[in-house]
């Protein structure tokens, strides 16, 4: 029984990497095709992995949680091993990693993926923490255009003051992938449905405060992080008949993105939380919440000793935080007038969010709770016209979109409960790994 179950073996490595029999098989699952009405041709498949992988300083730093387990099980020469084996079955085009310690980083992790064709980038916590966030891309298949380091500490902000980052990539499609066999293209790279540039893909990562006290931060550094997605991902509209075209909906800023998004973390928030509602949701409203129960990772039994405080529930005009220079609908505006600011009691996105995973009541990404995700846009984005085609006053008929096809599924907490504690000898996290396969599809539209 392998970890993985495959969908297609030739797409793996030919070491063996594969890990023992002790946990139990994760299968892959289909997700529902729900058929466009416009046509439509798929342009290319790629994966995505999102893990936590226990950073050693903080596995130490919190030791008290770890004393049941294997001590060999917790030595990260032991557990590296593990982790990069996991990682090359994977096999995954972009992998987005959590607590990833500075050192190991350079001196162990990013030299082993570039072995197998990775390129990799990194944003260390802020202040004096060692771990931070890491997302690694095949460089056969992507290039990176854009690079982006989200700080969620900003002195004299309310609900900035923690030390967690978010890391921001725009990847575009290498322009040359197509493999020949016998003198024919088995992949094709079909230039003539974006002339303008090749497929762009937005990839965030986080690693949201743990705390489970203080909902409301987590909530306010997804609204920097929101704005800062939308920043990278709209192109303005300058051009006056841009405006009018029929390819382009209508928004009061007037701007549009032009590339699909995927984004994956550690939210430290469980699935039916008001935090991971205003991320699929794309609204919450937050006036009445106490802040100690938003992120949904504490019981129900846990809470009696712990009054509720004033300070505890959410007032309006508390999210986005004040100085953020981000509205409610998590977008940057230059000046925002304090009387509209304290009136908030609605904080928006319009990033289209949806998650991949779909997660019953006993599912779990950690030996207790499912706090992992990957979101991906479920919207339509148009191709933005660049400098000389917005001159001459066109702009694309080409639309993108992304879907996904499969994911690995989750264990339970039944699975959890009968497997040693993790990290254990077969899984070198107190994570597990997400991972999703995904359709990039393109359409013309007139």
């Amino acid at each position: 029984m392998a970890y993985y179950s495959a969908v297609n073996r030739s797409s793996l490595p030919t070491e063996d990497h594969s890990i023992p029999d002790q946990v139990p098989q994760r299968n892959w699952i289909n997700v529902p095709y729900v058929k466009s009405n416009v046509a439509e041709k798929k342009l290319f498949d790629f994966t995505v992995l999102s893990y936590n992988i226990l950073a050693d300083n903080l596995l130490w730093k919190n030791f008290y949680l770890y004393k049941s387990c294997l001590p060999d099980a917790l030595q990260w020469e032991y557990r590296r091993d593990k982790i990069i084996a996991e990682l090359y079955q994977a096999n995954a085009d972009i992998v987005c990693l959590q607590e990833v310690h500075i050192h190991h980083y350079h001196s162990y992790i990013k030299p082993r993926m570039k072995v197998k064709g990775y390129i990799g980038a990194f944003e260390k916590r802020c202040g004096d923490r060692f771990d931070g966030c890491a997302t690694f891309f095949k460089a056969s298949k992507f290039k990176m255009v854009q690079r982006h380091r989200v700080e969620y500490r900003m002195d004299g902000i309310s609900l900035m003051d923690r030390d967690n980052v978010g890391l921001i990539l725009i990847l575009e499609r290498q322009q040359s992938t197509a493999k020949h066999r016998r003198g024919r293209n088995t992949e094709s790279t079909t230039p003539t449905l974006f002339p303008q540039s090749y497929p762009k893909i937005c990839v965030a990562n986080t690693h949201l405060l743990y705390n489970p006290k203080r909902g409301d931060i987590k909530l306010a550094q997804l609204s920097k992080l929101f704005a800062e997605i939308d920043q990278l991902t709209s192109a303005s509209r300058t051009a006056s008949n841009i405006t009018t075209q029929s390819t382009y909906a209508k928004d009061d800023n007037h701007r549009r993105r032009h590339c699909p998004i995927i984004l994956c973390g550690d939210f430290n928030s469980s699935p039916t939380s008001s935090v991971i509602q205003f991320v699929s949701q794309g609204s919450l409203q937050y006036p009445g919440l106490n802040r100690k129960i938003i992120s949904g990772q504490r019981r129900e039994s846990t809470r009696h000793s712990d009054p509720i405080c004033d300070d505890c529930i959410l007032q309006r005009g508390t999210l986005p935080p004040w100085g953020l220079n981000v509205n409610n609908t998590c977008k940057y505006e230059h000046q925002i007038d304090p009387e509209i600011h304290q009136n908030y009691d609605t904080i928006l996105h319009h990033l289209n969010l949806a998650s991949i995973y779909h997660y019953g009541d006993d599912h779990v990404t950690t030996t207790e709770q499912a706090v992992d995700y990957i979101f991906y846009s479920n919207d339509r984005v148009y191709a933005y016209p660049n400098s000389d085609t917005a001159s001459s006053g066109s702009c694309s008929n080409t639309s993108y979109r992304i879907r996904p096809v499969s994911y690995l599924n989750l264990y339970t907490k039944e699975h959890m409960n009968k497997m040693p504690c993790l990290p254990n000898m077969q899984l070198s996290s107190d994570h597990i790994c997400l991972l999703s396969k995904l359709s990039y599809l393109a359409s013309n539209t007139e």
